[in-house]
């Protein structure tokens, strides 16, 4: 009994010592009390083959305010913005009782994916990147296979016939080696590298963004004056032009798994018609909207089912009937 008393007393000092998770000069602000000095959410974002800042990113996130007597937390502001010249966005919240919380914050790109990597010695000033292709994916993606190793990156693993093989490239991360791990939230907030799209196109649709809080005392803002209408804009510009890039008529024919739906459906947005841009989209490539001979009856596909690639005359078409419409998306940008 007495080793268990002492055994409890020297733990005392770390049981009382909890992880702090939100934290401002040096001190624990834990406690969501309106009177503590205000967070301050900060991101900044670099390219990581230039080593140059990101101009242009959207970031959007909800703020949440102090949690009632049930633990429920209110969303009380949500944010979208861009980040500037040095690659920076960033927003105070009103009072100390604010907290980032609940949905994580959402960032997108235009042309970029955020570069995903694994730090083997935290005292080195680089980071492997890495992109994996699943085994049912090595012989679907030639195109992008090659542009990865065109870039630099070198195919390791996949010993096994059913093994995944992993692409990897060395990075330096002297950019952001002091803040790469932290929140948004933190001293100093966040810093990110980003590259321009190279994974496989599972990875490379538009992710939603534009969240909004919904609760009628709370504030939005950064989605005005078009703002909302510019996104939809960038995100359909987006998936065009990686829809329209020639390396998909290397996908074989009798592959299905592409998520090429997604980039379909995400270019129409475009037209700024979604109540008809389907259904003109079903006269420009009426064969990849017919349903299977062997399916007369089956639902239509959504827009995130998996499906062929479009065949190379089909892509032709669709890319060369959409052009006026990304021409004119590309000369509104702000």
């Amino acid at each position: 009994m007495r080793l268990w008393i002492w055994l409890l007393i020297i733990m005392l000092p770390s049981l009382g010592a909890c992880h702090c998770e939100q934290g401002r000069d040096g001190k624990c602000r834990d406690a969501q009390s309106p009177s503590n000095s205000p967070l301050t959410a900060k991101w900044q974002l670099f390219d990581a083959d230039t080593e140059k800042p990101i101009e242009g990113a959207w970031i959007n996130f909800l703020w949440y305010g102090k949690a009632d007597s049930t633990g429920h937390m209110p969303c009380v502001r949500g944010v979208l913005g861009r980040t500037n010249a040095d690659g920076k966005f960033q927003d105070t919240a009103k009072d100390g009782s604010w907290r980032l919380a609940g949905q994580p914050p959402m960032l997108f790109v235009p042309g970029y994916e955020r570069l995903v990597f694994r730090q083997d010695d935290p005292e080195q000033n680089r980071v492997t990147a890495y992109v994996a292709v699943q085994h049912y994916e090595r012989d679907a993606y030639p195109a992008w296979e090659q542009r990865l190793r065109d870039m630099g990156y070198v195919a390791v693993g996949a010993e096994v016939p059913n093994g995944t093989v992993r692409y990897e490239k060395a990075y330096s991360t002297k950019l952001i080696k002091s803040s790469m791990n932290r929140a948004a939230v933190e001293d100093g907030g966040r810093t990110e590298l980003w590259v321009t799209r190279r994974s496989l196109p599972i990875h490379g649709s538009a992710p939603g963004i534009g969240a909004k809080c919904t609760n009628p005392n709370a504030e939005n803002i950064g989605f005005a004056n078009g703002t909302d209408k510019q996104l939809d804009r960038e995100r359909a510009l987006h998936a065009f032009t990686y829809l329209c890039d020639p390396q998909w008529d290397s996908v074989p024919a009798d592959f299905v798994r592409t998520p090429s739906r997604t980039f379909v459906h995400q270019s129409l947005w475009l037209l700024d018609d979604p109540e008809h841009a389907e259904d003109l989209a079903r006269e420009v490539i009426p064969d990849y909207y017919a349903q299977p001979k062997d399916q007369p009856y089956a639902l239509p596909k959504s827009p995130d089912s998996e499906d062929r690639a479009l065949r190379p005359d089909e892509r032709a078409t669709f890319c060369k009937w959409l052009a006026p419409y990304s021409n004119q998306a590309a000369s509104k940008e702000l």
